[in-house]
């Protein structure tokens, strides 16, 4: 697999590099999934995610690309990558107090036409929970301080024009 893309964010782009080693692995959808947008992981998650970046970490710096901007970005990426290999995730409970607080601007009508479907996406609103585990994101929450995450709500990733 050949990924090309551009990102400014240090943090987008180690979560991104983890990811496309977790495809490379053969991960399911579902940790793909949990990985980029949920604060629980299952453990299976846990351990394609920490597998993955084993070997990005091992393999940073040999391919011309992971050298840019005077490897300014390279040094961030690096130290974000090697922060997640020693920090642990964290309990479900912290994980979903600390989703609340990345949570304080953002407001989702839930229009959903199932019931179910309604619940669901209320549940993930209020705890960040997508398809449920036992370990808290190390993505999500356990970064160094100063680097910035951005919204891992994937409500907020969503075009709703276009599902008209």
């Amino acid at each position: 697999m050949q990924w090309i893309g551009y990102e400014a964010s240090p943090f987008c782009a180690a979560k991104t590099m983890v990811i496309a080693e977790m495809l490379k692995n053969g991960s399911t959808a579902e940790s793909i999934v949990q990985v980029w947008f949920s604060s629980i992981w299952r453990k299976k998650t846990l351990t394609a995610f920490l597998r993955a970046l084993k070997s990005v970490i091992e393999n940073f710096y040999h391919e011309p690309q992971d050298r840019v901007d005077g490897d300014k970005i390279s040094s961030k990426v690096l130290t974000l990558l090697k922060y997640w290999s020693v920090h642990t995730a964290v309990s479900p409970s912290l994980a979903y107090r600390l989703w609340l607080e990345t949570q304080k601007n953002s407001v989702f009508t839930c229009n959903l036409l199932r019931k179910k479907d309604r619940i669901a996406a209320g549940r993930y609103i209020v705890t960040g929970d997508l398809l449920g585990g036992s370990t808290g994101s190390i993505v999500m929450f356990s970064n160094p301080s100063g680097f910035l995450m951005l919204s891992p709500n994937f409500l907020a990733t969503v075009n709703f024009e276009l599902l008209r």
